[in-house]
């Protein structure tokens, strides 16, 4: 059983700390949900019960719009939210996809584009 800080599991899934704050809260995902928030406390999640939790919301998109998409240990995310996140357009984010500067790889229904987030995230760390 692997554990994550609240500000690890925020960074590494892209999703808001009082969201997993919540999660916790309402027993949706294992962890320990310290009284204390911030420097203070000692929260925490389950990798495993994070990555179930994921897995299930996903199983339930039933068009594939939207969201995270979590493939064995990767994250992908549409090419639209990838451009909001770093910054980029929509079109560069493609254009980076299409040369091989990022990872990415088709939708199921061949409409569209998912990114590799955390290989994105590298290659603007290193422009």
């Amino acid at each position: 059983m692997e554990k994550l800080t609240i500000r690890e599991a925020s960074q590494r899934f892209c999703i808001s700390r009082a969201r997993l704050y919540k999660l916790l809260g309402d027993g949706i995902i294992d962890g320990e949900l310290s009284k204390k928030r911030g420097k203070g406390g000692h929260s925490w999640v389950n990798l495993d019960s994070l990555k179930h939790h994921f897995d299930m919301r996903v199983a339930k998109q039933a068009h594939g719009k939207g969201g995270y998409k979590i493939v064995g240990d990767s994250i992908y995310i549409s090419v639209s939210e990838a451009a909001k996140r770093v910054g980029y357009t929509v079109q560069h984010i493609h254009s980076l996809a299409k040369r091989g500067s990022i990872a990415s790889k088709k939708t199921e229904n061949n409409k569209g584009r998912l990114i590799h987030y955390e290989d994105l995230l590298r290659y603007k760390k290193n422009i």
